[in-house]
């Protein structure tokens, strides 16, 4: 009955037969199950390196605000004691010449004192040898009236009165001497407050010009800090846009994957109504052939052996030659699919890659 009907052979006991068509689409399921699982696992990768990206971008800025407000800070800082630096400098160095031109003053002031007393003492040198001069007249008087005896006593007024004109002489020339002394003592500490307030002033430039040198290589050091950070900065931009190149390249990626499972689908769901056509037209063509081999049976029953086995030959011949037919388009529809995942299996792998 089963070689009638033209059925395949039984499968051994204990073991299940699986056709053709249903054991490709259990591989084209399965191939579609793997291929799902990679654009799952693509799609978390992807996931996980925006997040990333988005991390590294926050952080990245919060850096660079960081540095910006560091320079920023230490710009200002720099400015401020370049200000206090200048302004320090500008009020000693106007009170070192408010003091230089007050010392001159005093110089002048001195000098001009000093000229006075040399005037002064020019002055009682010539009264003095005025007086010098009247006493030796007056001695040259007393001599040649000294033997008179009317004289004699104007004589002695005039003794007197030199004696007391060479004390006046000795105590003023004593006092002016003094004068002198102050003055030359006194100028001589002025000039020594001048050549050590030039020392210092001179100590004093040496120090600022040190410090702006210092300043000046700090300045250069900062810059050099902040070209740095720039360059680091430049870097994670570089960094970072290499990052966004690979997260296009796998989005690109992805929407090919996705583009080749429509496909697939598309081509699964084709298979699918193809193979259940084949499955209704087999089942049609079976229920046809049990018919026509139903009705040969009654009709042999009322005729000869031979008749009958003419009419068996003849209705078991259509039957074998539709299972043949179906056999045909199964083995044409599992040659189809097997074509169609042999080229989704070389698809998907060069799309990997």
């Amino acid at each position: 009955m089963a070689k009638g009907s033209g059925g395949s052979p039984a499968p051994p006991r204990g073991q299940v037969y699986l056709p053709e068509w249903r054991r490709l689409y259990d591989r084209l399921l399965k191939m579609l199950r793997e291929e799902h699982a990679l654009a799952e696992e693509l799609a978390i990768e992807r996931a996980h390196l925006a997040a990333e990206l988005e991390l590294q971008r926050i952080g990245r800025r919060g850096r660079e605000e960081i540095f910006q407000a560091r320079i920023q800070q230490i710009w200002r800082e720099e400015e401020l004691r370049k200000r206090v630096e200048k302004a320090e400098r500008e009020v000693l160095i106007g009170g070192k010449d408010l003091e230089s031109r007050c010392y001159q003053k005093l110089v002048e002031i001195t000098d001009s004192d000093a000229e006075e007393f040399r005037s002064a003492i020019a002055a009682l040198t010539a009264e003095n040898s005025e007086l010098k001069a009247k006493l030796k007249e007056v001695e040259s008087q007393a001599q040649l009236n000294e033997n008179s005896a009317d004289h004699q006593q104007s004589g002695k007024g005039l003794r007197l009165e030199i004696r007391k004109l060479k004390q006046a002489y000795k105590t003023l020339s004593s006092e002016k001497d003094k004068q002198i002394s102050a003055l030359n003592a006194e100028k001589d500490f002025v000039w020594n407050q001048l050549k050590t307030m030039e020392r210092d002033y001179m100590v004093t430039i040496k120090i600022k010009n040190i410090e702006a040198k210092q300043a000046t290589d700090a300045a250069q050091k900062l810059l050099k800090n902040v070209d740095e950070l720039q360059v680091a900065a430049q870097k994670k931009d570089d960094e970072i846009d290499r990052l966004q190149a690979e997260v296009t390249s796998a989005k690109e990626k992805m929407l090919l994957l996705e583009d080749e499972l429509k496909q697939m689908h598309s081509l699964v769901k084709g298979k699918d109504v193809e193979i259940s056509k084949n499955k209704d037209h087999q089942s049609e063509s079976s229920r046809k052939s049990k018919k026509d081999i139903n009705k040969t049976n009654r009709k042999s029953k009322s005729e000869d052996p031979v008749s009958k086995e003419k009419l068996r030959t003849s209705q078991v011949t259509p039957d074998r030659i539709e299972v043949k037919t179906s056999r045909t388009r199964t083995s044409e529809t599992s040659q189809k699919r097997k074509r169609g995942s042999s080229l989704s299996c070389v698809r998907f792998p060069a799309m990997l890659h």
